[in-house]
């Protein structure tokens, strides 16, 4: 039991991490049984796939797929039950070929189970020594294979609550972050700020006119900008900022450590390459271009807290719809 709970441990820094933990349970499988070569295949609805190997040129098997009840893995995965061959030439199983790449005739095949169902195969060959597999190397594969199918279903809830986790901070239509997640950045962002004192930026804008083009032009219209907008300004964004999908057609982006000087710049390159991109595009639109308006707060003069940020963020965008639109005006007490 020392060895087997010494090769579960190996599988539980890599629970993060699938194509890690793929190969980690390889590797160990392979070791438990002083194996040259091994694999792991998983199911895709009536496929399975090779998700890791050793001891066997990866490039050249990565394209096999094996169906269900098919082949030796194919029908270890179907019935649910180990195969031991301890020597194929002997063996009355039709289904079954050596392959030239294989040292030896003795292979071990076991199905990886959690709960009732299958969901894998291990396959172990050619023992470093030339002897056949035993029973007893058998057995030691298949406590191990309850060990690997536990730590793959952990895994998998793992990847799951990850992907559940992106869904909630991502908007679906432009692939942007959301208001919340919005929300979370800007509390790091004020708690980093006030300990080091730096300083940092929002800026907020939305689409002109958004309402006569949805009006004109169809809402499909209206998302198709909404994506190209993303786009651009994601484009043109530098590395540590952070775009946000705020509502609507209402964006914001978040500029670490930025003054209001520099955050004018960006959002001045974003709004001209958004002017540029879209015009002449929608014949009924009675406007010639798509065009944005931006304001801007920074971080501490502007506010020190959420609220007050994006409320005077708010009020610079105001102003520059007031103005007439298609520019950015930076919060200022003189314009409220």
């Amino acid at each position: 039991m020392g060895v087997l709970n010494t090769a579960a441990a190996k599988l539980t820094p890599q629970l993060h991490s699938p194509y890690d933990l793929y190969e980690t349970i390889v590797d160990t499988a392979t070791g438990l049984l002083m194996a040259e070569k091994g694999s792991l295949m998983l199911p895709e609805e009536d496929i399975l796939l090779i998700k890791a190997v050793k001891g066997i040129n990866k490039w050249l098997i990565q394209d096999i797929k094996i169906k269900t009840g098919e082949g030796i893995a194919g029908k270890v995965f179907k019935n649910g039950e180990p195969l031991l061959v301890k020597d194929i030439e002997k063996a009355e199983l039709p289904y079954i070929k050596l392959k030239r790449h294989y040292k030896t005739g003795s292979f071990a095949s076991v199905p990886l189970k959690f709960a009732s169902e299958t969901i894998g195969v291990i396959n172990i060959s050619d023992k470093i020594t030339g002897d056949e597999f035993t029973e007893q190397d058998l057995n030691l594969l298949n406590y191990f294979a309850s060990y690997a199918s536990i730590a793959l279903n952990v895994s998998y809830c793992y990847v799951l609550a990850e992907q559940m986790k992106e869904l909630s901070i991502t908007d679906p239509l432009t692939g942007l972050f959301n208001r919340r997640y919005l929300q979370e950045r800007f509390t790091e962002e004020l708690h980093r700020s006030e300990r080091y004192n730096f300083a940092f930026s929002l800026a907020m804008f939305d689409i002109d006119n958004f309402k006569i083009l949805n009006d004109t032009e169809g809402h499909l219209a209206g998302d198709s900008v909404l994506k190209e907008i993303s786009s651009i300004a994601r484009e043109h964004l530098r590395i540590n900022d952070v775009l946000c999908r705020y509502g609507g057609e209402e964006f914001a982006i978040l500029m670490p450590q930025t003054k209001k000087e520099e955050s004018f710049m960006v959002a001045e390159r974003i709004r001209n390459n958004i002017r540029g991109s879209l015009a002449h595009r929608y014949k009924k639109l009675p406007h010639p271009y798509i065009t944005v308006s931006m304001g801007i707060a920074s971080f501490p003069d502007d506010g020190k807290g959420i609220n007050e940020l994006i409320k005077n963020t708010d009020t610079a965008l105001y102003k520059a719809k007031s103005m007439g639109k298609d520019r950015t005006i930076t919060y200022s007490r003189e314009i409220t």
